[in-house]
């Protein structure tokens, strides 16, 4: 993923397809998404519209959390000052469950640069608008087939490239879903990879939030969540892409886009 100039890039594989997905947020707060794929088809970029506003979090509403928190001795400063904060998620299971194994008994900034040398490697890459190239998360069906030798010249500890080559295999096979919590047993049965694992897993790619839990806090009876009534996307004259909107701070209503607001939006885009 990559900021710059105030849009979010991220390249990511629907279907083996390559698609690029760019973010960016207006002035009134709501959430412009636009995906292109030279040969995606239009259901495969809804679905990488979907999975970036998972990542993002611009659909989650934290209202009730800040209404209950905001005077908390522990909590009240950091959510007056940073309500715009999100979870950082991943787009799928299998990305969040590779780098959880790769963040095993080590510190994050060694992490990040195993994970960076694996993508360079692996990743498949693609040419972005701004014409830099862009990398995605090796597919589990390249790291099956990678030797624990190549993993362990990348700096993962060779204990952590076999679990990662097993976990691969299970989830290429079919045998295991990363985003199915039903499947976790599964994972577990593999050496080296347990709870702490799973729960990172969890937290970063499945749609169960992670809220504070403190003494004589209980959930409340009412769920805050809101589901919009229609669908808010648009196709952007001339291109094959899709631009979606909805609202980053969790506000009961998207805007619908209208044609006016698509060529505005791939305007802005362009003019980046």
């Amino acid at each position: 993923m990559r900021a710059r100039r105030g849009i979010v890039t991220r390249l990511l594989q629907v279907e083996g397809d390559p698609i690029v997905v760019r973010a960016m947020q207006r002035r009134d707060g709501s959430v412009v998404l636009r995906a292109e794929g030279a040969t995606a088809p239009s259901g495969a970029l809804e679905v990488a519209i979907e999975r970036m506003r998972f990542a993002l979090g611009v659909d989650d509403d934290y209202h009730a959390m800040y209404r209950e928190f905001r005077r908390d001795r522990l909590l009240g400063r950091a959510i007056r000052r940073l309500r715009w904060h999100r979870p950082r998620r991943r787009p799928f299971a299998w990305e969040a469950l590779a780098w959880a194994v790769t963040k095993q008994l080590i510190e994050s900034p060694r992490a990040a640069e195993i994970q960076r040398r694996m993508v360079f490697k692996w990743g498949a890459q693609c040419e972005g608008p701004d014409g830099s190239t862009l990398r995605d998360v090796p597919t589990p069906e390249l790291i099956a087939e990678r030797a624990p030798a190549e993993l362990a010249a990348a700096d993962l500890a060779p204990a952590r490239a076999l679990a990662l080559i097993r976990a691969a295999r299970e989830v290429s096979a079919g045998r295991v879903d990363p985003a199915n919590p039903q499947d976790d047993r599964r994972l577990l049965a593999i050496r080296e990879i347990g709870p702490w694992t799973v729960q990172c897993l969890t937290a970063a790619s499945r749609a169960r939030s992670s809220l504070p839990r403190t003494t004589g806090w209980s959930p409340p009876a009412r769920r805050c969540a809101w589901r919009p009534s229609r669908d808010s996307y648009g196709i952007l004259p001339g291109k094959r892409s899709f631009v979606r909107t909805s609202s980053a701070l969790g506000r009961a209503w998207i805007t619908p886009l209208s044609a006016k607001k698509c060529a505005k939006a791939s305007h802005c885009f362009g003019s980046m």
